[in-house]
């Protein structure tokens, strides 16, 4: 299946989750596990190191998880907004800012060293530096 077809597959069933898991208390199991969104992200390619930079505006620090493998990276966690309290907000007039559970996996063209990954989350932003295994040389790029 064409990568881009298979993201835009995946973001249409994280939305129709949602509006399950929003219209009735009744849990589907297939659809209460799958990720409801993904977030956007920018990877560079520099000399020594991949930089990735990912949008996780709202997601707490603590509903983080990050896992480097060689060639691989794995981001999951929960973004939950807030819900007004009172009986002021009768309607919503918006909803765009996705919720929930995620998961994004990220496939590397070179190894890294997963023992010198490191992390900041910062801003809404969180700046991943994967640094090239000792042992790879960098794929030129195409």
């Amino acid at each position: 299946m064409d990568a881009l077809l298979k993201l835009h597959l995946q973001v249409l069933h994280g939305r129709v989750c949602s509006l399950f898991r929003g219209l009735t208390p009744i849990g589907f199991s297939s659809a209460a596990a799958a990720s409801s969104w993904s977030p956007n992200l920018t990877v560079y390619r520099c000399s020594d190191r991949f930089l990735v930079w990912v949008d996780l505006a709202g997601v707490e620090r603590t509903a983080l998880t990050v896992r480097a493998e060689a060639r691989r990276l794995s981001l999951a966690g929960r973004r939950l907004l807030p819900i007004p309290e009172g009986a002021a907000c009768r309607q919503v007039l918006a909803l765009e800012i996705d919720e929930g559970d995620f998961y994004r996996e990220i496939p590397l063209p070179d190894a890294i060293d997963p023992e010198a990954v490191k992390a900041e989350h910062r801003d809404g932003l969180l700046r991943i530096d994967l640094p090239f295994a000792p042992q790879a040389a960098p794929t030129p790029p195409p």
